[in-house]
């Protein structure tokens, strides 16, 4: 819960070197994350709820769209540009049958936030690719948007097996608390890229094509 507060206090404070870029909405989403674990551990922890699977379900929506938004914007090539616009309205078609067959309120969406990070690498590749063309790729280490691709990369190339696995196959027992484990170092790496990015962030580099 803490790695979540130190991103979202310095994506504020540092909110001057980028709001003028794509990452503009960024500040507003990391307290969103950090609003909707807090919900997620106050629902379960204190008020003992069965679930509190429709809090994660909608944020789902608004998370990946804002993902796959921000690399639209910050890749050259109109080709990655449309391929990351298909990627998007395939996802809000599943979101929305989703949403009419199936119970949001007591059945997690695993189907949407597995395709959502799938998106989320293949929208991290072509910005990788997009990158190596341009000059950007030479003052890489000062680029936020770079930082933050690697930590949801590394988060999600871990992660998507890990979530299908738990909901799919784990049942409730030493394996679970394992994986569970492991899903917390990823959240931990993921942060610690994010608050790197915020921390060496320059905003004329930023704006480098």
């Amino acid at each position: 819960m803490v790695q979540y507060v130190i991103v979202a206090l310095l994506a504020i404070w540092r909110f001057k070197e980028y709001k003028e870029t794509g990452l503009k909405w960024f500040p507003i989403l990391a307290v969103l994350i950090f609003l909707i674990e807090f919900i997620g551990f106050f629902t379960i922890q204190i008020l003992n709820l069965t679930t509190n699977f429709i809090f994660y379900n909608i944020f789902y929506l608004f998370y990946f769209l804002f993902i796959f938004q921000v690399f639209k914007e910050n890749v050259i090539y109109n080709i990655f540009k449309k391929c990351i616009s298909a990627m998007m309205i395939i996802f809000i078609l599943l979101y929305g049958i989703k949403i009419i067959i199936s119970n949001f309120f007591t059945e997690m969406q695993v189907s949407i936030y597995v395709l959502g990070g799938f998106f989320t690498i293949i929208s991290i590749v072509m910005f990788y690719i997009d990158l190596l063309r341009t000059k950007r790729v030479m003052i890489i280490q000062f680029n936020m948007l770079f930082w933050i691709s690697v930590g949801l990369f590394l988060f999600f190339i871990g992660y998507i097996p890990i979530k299908i696995i738990k909901n799919s196959f784990v049942e409730y027992n030493n394996l679970f608390f394992q994986f569970s484990i492991l899903q917390y170092v990823l959240i931990i790496i993921m942060n610690l890229c994010f608050i790197v990015g915020l921390l060496v962030a320059k905003k004329k580099y930023l704006a480098l094509r």
